[in-house]
């Protein structure tokens, strides 16, 4: 069975120290002329259609002055300290009673129970759980949340002979505006260097008209089934839901293993710094942010800052200070109230996680100032 007992404060601080990390690493690298060669391959000034540029994100994001003052921090550790009492556990009980149901679904008719036992049944081989949506996929075909999810299992699994590119190219049409999808089928290309599909991946990522949040799909699908099973919202759900999103990760190792490979291509070179650029501007997590900030110094420390756009190095010191401390120590009331856990996931998939967590510090600020009660 799998495990989902996560500690979601634990969960915050890895996520947080990894970020941090890159950042260190990106502006510990960034010495130098900064002068940008006026025949630049890439447009520094390049708008991406429907999205909000970076660097006003971030300062309209930036939280930092009016949240770091002793007095709210300690106004803010008093009222959670009152409230953690009330975050239940996710127990061995009611991981049992969940897998339990879930066992339940495999022989229903209905549609939804048919994908709640293809996500979320209790097995350990990611092969298997390829089996189960490849098998919905077949009485209810091109399902773009299904369809992402299997290519994200088709660039982990060595092992199916039913992740081909065809399929891959099928699953990217169901929903061909995501540019995470493309992202997940760059992935898969990449992995087997194909250097071809893998560009244009990238090419189709770059023109797409938006950039979806896949961590937040799943810690919402797992909480409408957890509300499904229980009839009403409860504060250890969304302890099951972030774990049950921890396993998901995009593949992003082949990306970077690829472009290395081949840096001296000067045409895959130039399309690795601009899905860095795009991951940067574009994705709604700083994990995924901080990933494309990474990229795109790769591609400059291996090929050289000539005709490269070195703003990313300003962009990664600016979310290395736009990210409060606060919200990580506050991220266990998330899950205590379910209104304030739902504006964090809409947050979360409309303006990103800064805007997010943002916004949570604020709420939990207004809260302890007008002696609200915990939830």
């Amino acid at each position: 069975m799998i495990s989902i007992e996560v500690n979601i404060l634990n969960k915050f601080k890895a996520v947080l120290l990894v970020v941090l990390l890159i950042l260190v690493y990106l502006l510990n690298t960034s010495s130098g002329d900064k002068h940008i060669n006026s025949s630049s391959l890439t447009n520094p000034n390049l708008q991406y259609e429907h999205e909000e540029p970076l660097g006003e994100k971030l300062q309209r994001d930036n939280f930092s002055e009016d949240l770091e003052d002793s007095a709210t921090e300690s106004k803010l550790d008093e009222y959670i300290a009152s409230c953690e009492k009330n975050i239940d556990d996710y127990g061995s009980d009611d991981h049992d009673r969940l897998n339990a149901y879930l066992m339940s679904l495999a022989n229903s008719n209905s549609k939804e129970d048919h994908f709640n036992f293809a996500f979320f049944s209790p097995i350990d081989n990611e092969q298997q759980r390829l089996k189960l949506l490849l098998s919905y996929d077949q009485q209810y075909p091109n399902e773009p949340e299904v369809m992402f999810e299997i290519v994200r299992l088709c660039t982990t699994n060595e092992k199916s002979m039913a992740c081909t590119g065809k399929l891959i190219q099928r699953a990217t049409m169901s929903e061909s505006s995501n540019g995470e999808m493309w992202l997940n089928s760059a992935s898969y290309f990449a992995k087997h260097n194909h250097n071809r599909q893998t560009m244009d991946s990238i090419a189709k990522l770059i023109s797409s008209n938006y950039f979806g949040n896949g961590w937040a799909d799943d810690i919402s699908r797992f909480l409408n089934l957890m509300r499904k099973l229980e009839g009403e919202y409860n504060s250890n759900h969304f302890v099951a839901a972030l774990g049950k999103a921890a396993t998901k990760q995009t593949q992003f190792h082949w990306i970077f293993n690829w472009c290395k490979s081949n840096i001296s291509d000067i045409e895959i070179a130039d399309s690795c710094f601009e899905l860095g650029r795009n991951l940067a501007h574009r994705s709604k997590t700083l994990e995924s942010q901080s990933i494309g900030l990474n990229l795109q110094n790769m591609v400059v420390d291996l090929r050289g800052e000539s005709g490269y756009d070195l703003s990313y190095r300003e962009q990664a010191s600016q979310i290395q200070t736009s990210y409060n401390p606060i919200f990580v120590k506050r991220a266990n009331l998330i899950g205590a109230d379910e209104r304030l856990l739902q504006n964090w996931l809409n947050d979360l998939k409309n303006f990103g996680e800064v805007t997010a967590a943002k916004n949570v510090v604020k709420q939990v600020l207004n809260r302890s100032e007008n002696s609200i009660e915990c939830p």
